[in-house]
């Protein structure tokens, strides 16, 4: 018989070469439809007869915003392409779920990130053969896309790294990812994969992450950061290099948000003009620049009914924070990037695999498990976890 772990590890492989489809004109859309077949595939050879209450939640949560949306976008801006995203979403997130079980969520994790950073090294080839072009003075990411979507998906893959490989092997395949986001200027992208890889150094523990190890963990690091503090100037010149200080459109003049700020109070303006149903998924179809915030994406498209969704997740984060400490650990630097993601409801790898991760380890109960996968046909033993995972 089949099991999950013997296939499931491959869809980690297809997310993993994401990045490449976008040399292809067109070339996200036939991903997201290629990874609905192979997920289709797959829950069908696995003879899955039950669905997990995780995706009844998100499918009834996108059907409100289907029809919330659509009745408020026939009076203005009914755009038929934000609601196949939409579906394509709730599609795909849902799959996801159902598909990767405990038994395989590290092999899938480890696939995905491996993968990654295969793309971050073809990514830099481009780059120094001259066959990725500039954007805004950035280099752009594969296929002319925005940078930002190369930081994005990233930062995700290194948190999927961080919590399915050992300490060495993570910190080596993080550093094309970083050398890339430099090379594109993602700064949020840089600072992400940069604080995972320093929680991994920091808080890979053996045995379970206690508060007494992790104070004292915590202390270890203060007198470097004390050093830094004193003698960094160095340091500090590199950072501020880095993230752009002195960039009048993107630097310190702007708070470091490259006038996000302007955004986020266009959204919270529409928001408070129509708070209780919001103004729908077409009030970014004109003129009006995006939130650049999926919170404020939410409450301004669809109201106060937005906060459904962000209840809703919070439990299982709530969740993830009483029974999987490490995990929660490992996800915390990729909140930064969620804060500043101009996504709401994708398909991307992010914000996708970042609500699918806590939504997963939110639904595991605390159990402790030896991680063994499945990865391109081979069964390979991953490392002893001592990571509490929910049935």
């Amino acid at each position: 018989m089949i099991k999950s772990r013997d296939v499931v590890p491959y869809l980690g492989l297809l997310w993993g070469i994401l990045p490449l489809f976008y040399i292809i004109p067109g070339g996200n859309i036939i991903f997201y439809l290629l990874q609905i077949v192979v997920s289709l595939f797959l829950f069908l050879i696995l003879s899955k007869k039950e669905i997990p209450t995780a995706c009844l939640g998100i499918a009834g949560i996108g059907a409100v915003f289907f029809v919330q949306s659509g009745y408020m976008d026939a009076h203005q801006n009914f755009v038929l392409s934000n609601y196949l995203g939409l579906t394509l979403f709730v599609l795909n997130i849902s799959l996801l779920i159902s598909l990767v079980d405990r038994e395989s969520i590290l092999a899938f994790s480890r696939n995905f990130f491996i993968f990654s950073s295969v793309c971050a090294i073809i990514h830099i080839i481009f780059i120094k053969a001259g066959l990725i072009s500039g954007l805004w003075g950035r280099f752009s990411f594969f296929g002319g896309s925005h940078p930002n979507l190369g930081g994005e998906i990233f930062a995700i893959s290194a948190f999927a790294g961080a919590i399915s490989m050992k300490k060495s092997s993570f910190l080596l395949l993080c550093i094309p990812m970083l050398i890339s986001t430099y090379f594109m200027e993602t700064r949020t992208g840089m600072i992400v994969i940069g604080l995972t890889a320093l929680m991994k150094i920091i808080f890979e523990v053996d045995g379970e992450l206690t508060k007494s190890n992790l104070l004292r963990r915590i202390l270890l690091c203060m007198p470097i950061v004390i050093v830094i503090l004193l003698e960094g100037s160095l340091i500090r010149g590199a950072a501020e290099e880095i993230l752009l200080a002195s960039d009048p459109d993107r630097g310190l003049a702007t708070g470091f948000v490259s006038g996000r700020n302007y955004q986020w109070m266009q959204a919270w303006e529409s928001f408070t003009l129509h708070p209780w149903f919001g103004s729908g998924m077409g009030l970014y179809e004109d003129s009006m620049r995006g939130a650049h915030n999926p919170f404020l994406y939410s409450i301004s498209m669809y109201g106060v009914v937005g906060l459904i969704f962000w209840i809703w997740l919070g439990w299982y984060a709530y969740s993830l924070v009483k029974s999987n400490f490490k995990i929660f650990i490992f996800l915390l630097p990729s909140t930064l990037m969620l804060v500043l993601n101009d996504r709401f409801m994708n398909s991307n790898s992010f914000p996708l695999l970042f609500y699918f991760y806590v939504i997963q380890f939110g639904r595991f109960t605390s159990v402790h498990w030896n991680a063994e996968g499945t990865v391109l046909g081979r069964r390979v033993k991953f490392f002893r976890s001592r990571i509490r995972i929910r049935a």
